[in-house]
C-alpha cells in the first residue's frame, strides 16, 4: 500500500510539473483503436487450453492477444522513450523501453490490473526489468477491471542497452496463470 502512495504522489507530481512548465512535450502516437492495427501475419505461437472447446493463447508477440487468467492482454507496440521533460533518465547503460499495452477482462469476475507492478520484461539472460516513471501519456491506468472492462495506456521498462530476447511475462497470482509475449 506504501508503494502504491509513492508512485501516486510520484504521478501526480510529474502530471503537474508538466501541465505547469507550460512547455510541448514529445509526442508519443496515441493509441490506435484496435480495429486499426495492421494484420500482418507472424509465426504461431503455443496455446494452452483452459476449457475443453476453448483454446486461449499464453504465448504471442506484439499485436496478437494472449490470455493471462480471465485477462486478455495485447502489446500493440514496443518503441524507446526518450522522456521529454528531462526529469526522468535511465541509468547509464540503459535506456526506456515505452509498451503500449491493452487489458481486457474476459472472465466473470472482477480483476485487478497492474501492469506496471505484475508485469516484467524479461531478456534472453534471465534478467527482469520493473517499471520506470516518466512522463508518457496516455499512462496505462489498471486498477479493478469488471467483466467485459478494458484499459489501454503506455507502460515504461528500463532496459540494459544490448539486451536481446525481450518478452512482456504476465504472472496472474490468484490462478497462478502466466503469459509471455514476445517484444521483438
Amino acid at each position: 500500500m506504501r508503494k502504491l502512495i509513492v508512485w501516486g504522489i510520484a504521478v501526480l507530481s510529474i502530471a503537474i510539473l508538466v501541465i505547469g512548465c507550460g512547455e510541448k512535450a514529445q509526442e508519443i502516437p496515441k493509441p490506435q483503436p484496435e480495429a486499426q492495427e495492421e494484420t500482418q501475419e507472424k509465426p504461431q505461437a503455443p496455446t494452452s487450453t483452459t476449457t475443453a472447446n476453448t483454446p486461449q493463447r499464453n504465448e504471442g508477440h506484439i499485436g496478437e492477444p494472449v490470455m493471462c487468467g480471465g485477462l486478455q492482454i495485447i502489446v500493440h507496440s514496443a518503441t524507446p522513450y526518450t522522456d521529454p521533460s528531462g526529469a526522468w533518465k535511465p541509468k547509464p547503460g540503459n535506456y526506456f523501453l515505452a509498451l503500449d499495452v491493452s487489458v481486457e477482462n474476459k472472465g466473470s469476475a472482477s480483476e485487478f490490473v497492474s501492469v506496471g507492478h505484475e508485469y516484467k520484461v524479461k531478456d534472453s539472460e534471465g534478467f527482469s526489468y520493473g517499471s520506470a516513471v516518466t512522463t508518457i501519456q496516455p499512462l496505462f491506468e489498471g486498477g479493478n477491471l469488471l467483466p467485459g472492462d478494458k484499459s489501454r495506456g503506455y507502460v515504461v521498462y528500463e532496459i540494459k542497452q544490448g539486451s536481446t530476447g525481450l518478452y512482456l511475462l504476465c504472472h496472474e497470482p490468484l490462478d497462478n496463470s502466466s503469459a509471455k509475449i514476445w517484444l521483438e
